[in-house]
């Protein structure tokens, strides 16, 4: 975590060009490691001198490993990182960077070497590089292992891709729960939660996350409102969000022009006068989400709570108006 010496690049770079120059041409590369990839101080060499040696390639720079989360904020604000800083616009960085890590080298090194010890160690560093710099829980290495015990266990293997749907299904029920208790907390209303998941086979799934106000206030006979969202496909994928209704009927006629208005044009169909796809980054679910959710907290919880509590907030006058011009009428 050494800042680099004045002129410490600058110096590496004459000596190569000196001692490995041939035939007027450079005949070298120098490998610059950074924790995430960042470039040398200025004080260490100048961007004229590494855009020179960007001609003959004689420069670039290696990163511990390629991820960096936001986890690692926090290092990176440290005084004793390395940055360019002030560098200009047109500077592009990126053209110095390998398409290899350190981590990548350790772990190369380990799959070709005999010795145990050895192997252990270049693993230790390898994780190292990928948790300290990449925010992987999950390494190489780690997940080297993990294959070398699945292998000799494959009836457990078996039994658990048999059982995934159901754990599936449990993470589900469990995100419904925190969403709905997070909503509690922000929403200063009494509310209704229900969350509907039926069948417990992928093909099978129905899957839909809803809240309404308490005391079925949001309802007259069969037809009911609600703040919704729900998986258009099987398996928890193609999310949408918005207000739902009973199919057709007096409140869903009520509300559709209103609801545009109150919170901007977005689709419809018979069961929802107004819906918007969820956010891209988490319209479709696939394994890597439903683990995430299956920590708790994150950012796709975060997004879901939040819609939730916004379209609540525009979506609810609007309701109450419709809900309570029906009643008039029927009345």
């Amino acid at each position: 975590y050494a800042e680099d010496g004045s002129g410490q690049v600058r110096d590496y770079l004459d000596y190569l060009g000196h001692e490995y120059e041939r035939d007027g041409a450079a005949r070298h590369c120098l490998i610059y490691l950074s924790g995430s990839g960042e470039m040398p101080e200025k004080s260490s060499v100048t961007l004229e001198r590494l855009e020179q040696e960007k001609a003959h390639g004689g420069f670039a720079v290696m990163p511990y490993c390629r991820a960096v989360t936001s986890s690692d904020a926090e290092f990176q604000g440290d005084d004793d990182t390395p940055s360019r800083g002030d560098k200009p616009e047109d500077d592009d960085d990126s053209a110095f960077l390998v398409d290899y890590t350190l981590a990548d080298w350790f772990r190369d090194c380990r799959r070709a070497c005999d010795v145990d010890r050895l192997r252990w160690f270049l693993g230790d560093a390898e994780s190292f590089c990928e948790q300290r710099f990449g925010g992987n829980a999950m390494t190489d290495t780690t997940g080297d292992q993990l294959d070398e015990i699945l292998m000799q266990r494959l009836d457990v293997v078996g039994e658990i891709i048999q059982r995934w749907p159901s754990v599936r299904a449990e993470v589900l029920k469990q995100f419904a729960g925190r969403l709905s208790e997070r909503i509690r907390a922000r929403v200063k209303d009494e509310l209704r939660f229900e969350h509907s998941l039926k069948g417990n086979k992928l093909p099978k799934w129905e899957t839909g996350i809803s809240m309404t106000r308490a005391h079925d206030a949001w309802r007259i006979g069969d037809q009911c409102v609600s703040v919704r969202a729900e998986a258009q496909g099987n398996g928890a994928m193609d999310w949408v969000i918005g207000v739902g209704t009973t199919k057709g009927g007096l409140i869903r006629n009520a509300l559709e022009p209103k609801l545009s208005k109150a919170l901007g044009g977005k689709r419809n169909t018979p069961n929802w006068p107004w819906l918007e796809y969820v956010d891209s980054r988490w319209r479709w679910w696939d394994n890597d989400t439903i683990l995430k959710l299956a920590q708790g907290g994150g950012e796709a919880e975060e997004y879901f709570v939040k819609r939730f509590c916004d379209i609540f907030k525009d979506a609810a006058p609007v309701i109450d108006d419709a809900v309570k011009l029906v009643q008039e009428r029927d009345s």
